[in-house]
């Protein structure tokens, strides 16, 4: 799995305080939430197919919930082999 966001529109990059002109990594996404461990527990600490996250607190002060889709390989039966991750941002409350 290539680790950045492949697509991310202005609303999106305005949300989250992003630069658009460059990729976004995982690593970017943990370093712009207020609590990194609880972000990773909602959205990695499974093997489900589909998930809607508790509210997300960013740092610039904006509340966000992710709506995210995981592909895992298809001959994994016990989803372990993550290959994507899709999803939509929905904002909670603005700063």
């Amino acid at each position: 799995m290539k680790d950045k966001i492949t697509y991310m529109n202005n609303t999106e990059a305005d949300l989250w305080g992003w630069d658009t002109s460059k990729p976004i990594t995982y690593a970017d996404v943990l370093a712009s939430v207020d609590d990194p461990t609880k972000f990773m527990e909602q959205t990695l600490s499974h093997n489900k197919s589909y998930i809607v996250t508790e509210p997300i607190q960013i740092d610039n002060g904006n509340i966000v919930s992710e709506e995210l889709i995981y592909t895992y390989h298809r001959e994994d039966y016990e989803n372990r082999s993550l290959v994507q991750i899709e999803g939509t941002t929905s904002v909670l409350k603005v700063a």
